[in-house]
């Protein structure tokens, strides 16, 4: 073992003293290297990492395409993560004004609005204030919560 000075945990931020894995670039406690896909912590030595995230070996779910809500195509690059789902950034549009929504919005039936823009007829319900989070994907992606 070399002399080097003892790394702390990606994690917890604890020192590693013993065991410890080694993925996405950084050092971890066994316990503490979690699984993007299960949550579980990742034990053995068959798991799956991209630099970005890891998996076991048997979650692939978090390296499969995500389809955008608005058009289904596969999202890469920039996303925009908002009402549950994945979208592309220029098909996360207000529905009555059909300009992209760069941030706060509302949710009239269930279809994203400005807030600035007023609902084409009365019936139109409306929900709680949202934030869209806007970033950029890695290329491990995630289901969308249903």
């Amino acid at each position: 073992m070399s002399e080097e000075e003892p790394k702390e945990c990606s994690r917890c931020g604890e020192v590693i003293r013993g065991r410890h894995v080694d993925a996405i670039g950084v050092r971890w406690h066994p316990w503490c290297l979690l699984c993007d896909d299960c949550g579980k912590p990742i034990f053995e030595d068959s798991f799956r990492s991209d630099g970005e995230v890891a998996a076991h070996a048997s979650c692939l779910t978090a390296f499969r395409p995500r389809p955008c809500a608005k058009c289904g195509e596969d999202v890469e690059g920039w996303i925009v993560c908002a009402m549950d789902v994945i979208w592309h950034p220029h098909c996360f549009t207000c529905t009555i004004c059909e300009k992209p929504i760069e941030k706060k919005h509302k949710v009239y039936d269930g279809n994203p609005v400005h807030r600035s823009c007023k609902p084409k007829h009365k019936g139109m319900r409306k929900k709680k204030k949202n934030s869209a989070n806007v970033g950029k994907a890695s290329s491990a992606k995630k289901p969308a919560k249903k």
